[in-house]
């Protein structure tokens, strides 16, 4: 038997807020009725970079970050080794009517047909049989004919063992007579002139193998009553019905569970419910098969494994949430963490170990309960619609002082006021303004902990007639930023305010042609060799923050005469350009620190390379059909997408419109594989063999 806590159970959060920062920094971003962008306020005002007249090939100087390599997520899937196929279904909700003829093979764990077995049918849920039970002959043999594909099925004999429960649905989806335009669940007419569609389905039976269930409240004491709760670990797999299995007054029971399947167990009384227990109960290993005129024996059966299951205490966590006088706050907000060591929330580090979230609402007087399900280091904040975030506070449970109570006090919100108007002094109205902390937000960090966000707090407000704001919501030891869309022609256009302490008063935003463009990048982009202007430009822009590169959606305005302007940088980052048109070779333009105004650089676009390549064998015969990528090393943080290729009859491939730089090759083909650097200097063609090894 196999015993564990399942990982993985939790799902992967979103990092969505990475999109956010870059929201806070220049154009563009989220509808207004979802969250505002936010930004990184700079440690100290960087001094701007001088940017060269000219840029010409060979001057890159961008920075490549360090990726850390994900491993793959291990997801168990129909047909891995020792999760039989059988016992899943492919989620699909089709239906097919009209007739359908299975034919059923009823086997043994030997292979061997089982005669006499029942095959009974039940609905697409698993929870009700369907007709009577049909029986296999003496090859193991039945036919069934079906209305339609919303069935399971499932066998059972009394030597030797049951089966899962089969979808029907899996097998005409497989089934090589399946039609590629099968009926959707709302076309469910059946047709009388259809011609029938068979399928075969195998059922393999599995001994059932008795399970001895301890379970045992928190204190050690056996807990009489208790309810087994059992379900499958992968997919859309099945159990048969059958009635609650409870402890008795020694706080056991005896489970007969299908062996070679993997299971989640877990033990409920009362609220308090087990962590699910992984159990899957291994076979013994098939017997030799019998002589054929022998007919094959049943396995003796064998001792019972043991499992214990633990409930969890009584932990509680109470408290009241009360404001500034003392009175209860009914509506507020509570959230509880789990304490989790190590990381750095308002960088996006998540700590060691697995996130717990929960939230509740606090009722009429105020009060609120958690029952965590496991003792351990935790943090409760409370937040309020009308007043500023609570403090976090840290609450211990141990075996010897399961519950804790709490006061939770809001303090009284802060307030940023001011004015908003347009170039010319002219109020602006119904303009929303917001105020969030100044920093970057990770949203997933909000499952880990208390963020810089939920600790400070935020808010926005509708601008009145003559242009005057009052954003609350905020904590008053907070500093923000304060932005508002002003254009609603162009909304991309943010005006942006960053390092706002809680409480300022008399805030003026004047949303003029410069405050809105921001930082600005020109740039003529001309041809080399001819100097003819280009228009037919695109730009990839990234930005730095925190240490982390992200790719920006930054609108990219081109004008005539290969003018090249981008508007909206955020003063005092870091920013790296790559420009591309057709039928040049690319350019990356080198890191450099935005400030407020016009920058202006050139730039100048090389002619693209070509690449000859003969893939040949040690013999020196050309390979065909083999496997080509092509590479580019780049210091760009966002790199181009990898090309791969494939050589033609002759072993040859040609390449054209590259980049100019070093190139990594990698062919694999034929049982053969082989690699190679090459470097392409700007408009040369090169010509390569490569030779492939075993």
């Amino acid at each position: 038997m196999t015993g564990g806590r399942p990982g993985g159970w939790l799902a992967a959060l979103a990092l969505a807020a990475l999109i956010a920062v870059v929201w806070s920094l220049e154009p563009g971003g989220s509808p207004e009725g979802d969250g505002a962008p936010v930004l990184t306020t700079p440690a100290s005002e960087p001094r701007p970079t001088p940017l060269p007249d000219q840029l010409g090939h060979g001057q890159n100087e961008a920075l490549l970050p360090e990726r850390a390599e994900q491993p793959d997520d291990a997801v168990a899937r129909a047909g891995q080794p020792q999760l039989p196929a059988q016992l899943f279904s492919d989620g699909a909700r089709r239906r097919r009517v009209g007739p359908i003829d299975v034919s059923v093979l009823v086997v043994g764990r030997s292979g061997r047909p089982v005669a006499d077995a029942q095959v009974q049918l039940f609905d697409e849920a698993g929870q009700r049989r369907l007709g009577g039970a049909a029986r296999t002959d003496s090859a193991g043999r039945c036919e069934l004919a079906l209305p339609d594909d919303g069935v399971r099925l499932h066998a059972w004999h009394s030597h030797w063992g049951s089966s899962g429960l089969l979808a029907l649905e899996t097998l005409i989806d497989a089934s090589p007579d399946a039609s590629p335009d099968a009926s959707t669940e709302a076309d469910t007419h059946a047709r009388s002139d259809a011609k029938p569609q068979r399928v075969e389905a195998v059922l393999l039976l599995r001994p059932l193998t008795g399970l001895d269930v301890l379970v045992l409240a928190h204190d050690g004491s056996p807990a009489a009553g208790a309810e087994l709760l059992l379900r499958p670990s992968g997919g859309s797999m099945l159990l048969l019905p059958g009635a609650p299995q409870r402890t008795d007054g020694t706080g056991h029971a005896r489970l007969e569970l299908l062996s070679g399947v993997p299971l989640l167990l877990s033990a409920r009384s009362g609220s308090q419910l087990s962590e699910p227990e992984l159990v899957w109960l291994e076979p013994d290993e098939p017997d030799e098969p019998d002589e054929p005129d022998e007919p094959d024996e049943p396995d003796e059966p064998d001792e019972p494994d043991e499992l214990t299951l633990h409930l969890p205490g009584p932990w509680v966590v109470r408290g009241v949430v009360l404001d500034s006088a003392g009175e209860p706050v009914p509506g507020a907000d509570v959230t509880l963490w789990r304490a989790l060591p190590g990381g750095d929330l308002d960088r996006g580090v998540y700590p060691r170990g697995k996130p717990l979230r929960d939230d509740v609402t606090s009722l009429e007087d105020g009060s609120f309960v958690f029952r965590p399900r496991s003792e351990g280091a935790f943090l409760v904040q409370a937040s309020g619609a009308a007043h500023a975030p609570g403090e976090v506070h840290e609450v211990l449970l141990l075996p010897h002082q399961p519950g804790a109570r709490l006061e939770l006090l809001l303090p009284e919100q802060a307030f940023i006021s001011g004015l908003l108007v347009d170039g010319e002094g002219q109020p602006l109205e119904g303009v929303r303004v917001h105020a969030r902390p100044a920093h970057h937000f990770d949203l997933g960090a909000q499952a880990y902990g208390p963020t810089l966000f939920s600790r400070l707090g935020q808010g926005q407000e509708l601008t009145a007639t003559d242009g005057s704001f009052r954003v609350g919501g905020l904590h008053p030891r907070g500093t923000y930023i304060v932005w508002c869309r002003p254009d609603q022609r162009e909304r991309d256009r943010k005006l942006v305010r960053v390092d706002v302490p809680a409480g300022s008063t008399g805030l003026r935003l004047v949303a003029s042609e410069q405050a809105l463009a921001r930082g600005v990048l020109e740039s003529l982009v001309i041809q080399e060799g001819s100097g003819l202007p280009l228009d037919k430009i695109s730009a990839t822009l990234v930005i730095e923050l925190d240490g982390r590169v992200l790719d920006t959606k930054r609108p990219v305005l081109r004008g005539a005469g290969g003018l090249l302007r981008i508007e909206g940088l955020a003063p005092g980052f870091r920013y790296a350009l790559r420009v591309d048109a057709p039928g040049c070779g690319a350019l990356e333009l080198p890191w450099f620190s935005a400030r407020a105004g016009v920058q202006r650089m050139d730039a100048t676009l090389p002619p693209p390379c070509e690449l000859l390549l003969r893939v040949t064998d040690e013999g020196g015969r050309a390979l065909r059909g083999v496997q080509v990528s092509i590479t580019l090393d780049t210091s760009f943080p966002v790199a181009d997408a990898i090309r791969r290729l494939s050589t033609d009859a002759a072993g040859a491939l040609r390449v054209d419109d590259l980049d100019p730089g070093t190139y990594a090759l990698l062919a694999r083909g034929a049982g053969l594989t082989g690699g190679a650097n090459v470097t392409l200097h700007p408009g040369a063609t090169r010509s390569l063999d490569l030779m492939l090894h075993r």
